[in-house]
């Protein structure tokens, strides 16, 4: 089975608005059992961002998951994340600002990552197609044959019950 990569969208509504954690414990449990497993996995990209909250979400990304992987010092993955840069860059119809937002945060490294881990990238974005002024994480793991998934759908691939 391929590992999933998780994005820091996906984490914080689920644990903002879907799974809180102290109302669903088992969920974040399961979670970091398959971080342990190596199946689902999030990058330090993400991590960094989850740390910047100050909140129950952040203390679970210190001190608990423990499925980081290297994304901005792994060697293939950063080869990747051109190719992905100059994807973003040759994007019509979208601002610089907007270019500027997608590749300053984990994203691009999201998804070089799971080029390079055949990974499925699990994020709270849904596709917006060509005609938006907007870049998602589905849409750039679209033109790089990355599979992207929302947290249920992994949740239901792995079969969790809670």
């Amino acid at each position: 089975m391929r590992p999933y990569v998780v994005d820091s969208s996906a984490f914080i509504q689920a644990a903002r608005d879907w799974y809180p954690r102290d109302v669903f414990p088992t969920l974040w449990e399961k979670l970091k059992s398959y971080g342990a497993y190596g199946l689902v996995l999030s990058i330090d990209a993400v991590k960094d961002e989850l740390l910047q909250r100050n909140d129950d979400l952040a203390d679970w990304a210190k001190n608990e998951f423990c499925g980081w992987r290297p994304a901005k010092n792994d060697q293939q993955t950063m080869k990747q994340y051109q190719k992905v840069a100059k994807y973003v860059e040759g994007l019509t119809g979208k601002s610089r600002a907007e270019k500027d937002r997608f590749m300053s945060g984990a994203d691009g490294w999201l998804v070089a990552w799971a080029v390079v881990n055949y990974a499925t990238v699990v994020a709270h974005e849904t596709s917006t197609g060509t005609a938006s002024k907007k870049i998602k994480i589905p849409d750039v793991c679209t033109a790089f044959n990355v599979k992207c998934i929302r947290l249920v759908d992994m949740l239901r691939q792995l079969k969790v019950q809670i």
